[in-house]
């Protein structure tokens, strides 16, 4: 077989150009594009940029015969040639024998590519590889489902999703793939995910479930009502004790007083206080939400613990519009959240 690589490589250099170099102690033959092969059988750019092992060269070449031969002899080689391994090569062809066959032989699922990819990336993004394989690829990757999100690879995602593990995996943060993608705030990803009937209320390491990141992000008041209206009415806390309305008072950006009304159906306690003692109108000041604090005073938030003129100073500047003003009346009409 040697020979006759040896051979058709000669007859391609000879093909591209005229014969630059020749060294016969080590067998090769140069031009300036070419591969060349040395003593040990390893293949070299012509320009020496990059060295090729055997197996990745029978890679290249589609001699899946002789690569499949050579795993069963030798330990396969973990290093970038020169930008991925000979695992990552026999992914990206959905070759599931030879990726069997290379596992067997001991090959590293774990070595990253010049891309910063794994082999199960590229086995994800595959879909002609078989599952099981690409199950092989993945063990101990159950990150991975992030990663698709992160990334934003929506199909390689939703195969991730089929499989249990990836549904119920969590990362560092305590994050669920659902509770991941709102963190991302990548929405359209969240309900996406929704449509394949996630467990809602599950809480990550700060005991927020999805309802928290609806109140805290910039998401607007038509999507934050599709999500809530999903949630039974009741209270809910984190673990420092704040409710959505804390949330929905100091860090939501867009339609500020409606997703406040729509939060307040959850926690009605419009003076709650968290484990810092905090109310959602101190909230509200503390980052600088003053829409967000006018409408809390309008609904019948205490302001006893606030100096007199203080306040009406820090909301003057951003007084409720008319819409905003309609929106509380209606609201209080049935039924004021103040206790």
């Amino acid at each position: 077989m040697i020979k006759l690589l040896r051979t058709a490589l000669l007859l391609m250099a000879v093909l591209a150009g005229p014969v630059l170099a020749a060294d016969d102690n080590a067998g090769q033959v140069e031009d300036g594009d070419a591969y060349v092969e040395d003593g040990d059988g390893w293949m070299e750019d012509g320009d020496g940029a990059g060295m090729f092992s055997p197996m990745m060269n029978a890679a290249q070449m589609d001699d899946w015969e002789t690569l499949r031969r050579l795993a069963r002899t030798q330990c396969p080689p973990r290093d970038l040639e020169p930008d991925m391994t000979v695992l990552h090569h026999a992914a990206m062809r959905a070759d599931s024998r030879t990726v069997a066959c290379l596992l067997q032989a001991g090959a590293d699922r774990t070595v990253k590519d010049n891309y910063g990819r794994l082999p199960w990336d590229y086995a994800l993004q595959n879909a002609q590889l078989d599952a099981a394989t690409r199950d092989m690829l993945s063990v101990g990757r159950n990150d991975a489902v992030f990663d698709c999100i992160r990334e934003r690879r929506r199909d390689d995602l939703l195969r991730c999703m089929q499989q249990e593990r990836y549904r119920s995996a969590r990362n560092d943060d305590g994050d669920t793939p659902l509770l991941f993608a709102a963190r991302c705030g990548y929405w359209d990803y969240v309900f996406t995910l929704l449509e394949l009937k996630p467990d809602i209320y599950a809480r990550n390491h700060e005991g927020q479930n999805l309802l928290f990141f609806v109140f805290k992000d910039s998401i607007n008041a038509d999507q934050a009502g599709r999500i809530a209206a999903l949630y039974d009415r009741r209270a809910y806390a984190d673990r420092q004790g704040r409710s959505p309305v804390h949330y929905a008072a100091g860090q939501s950006a867009v339609d500020g007083t409606q997703k406040l009304l729509l939060a307040l159906t959850f926690s009605p306690d419009i003076n709650a206080t968290d484990q810092e003692g905090m109310t959602p109108l101190a909230a509200a000041l503390r980052y600088g939400k003053t829409r967000q604090a006018s409408a809390l005073v309008a609904l019948g938030a205490d302001v006893s613990r606030y100096p007199a003129g203080e306040l009406d100073e820090r909301l003057s500047r951003n007084r409720l519009s008319d819409s905003d003003r309609r929106l509380i009346e209606a609201f209080k009409a049935k039924g004021t959240p103040a206790r």
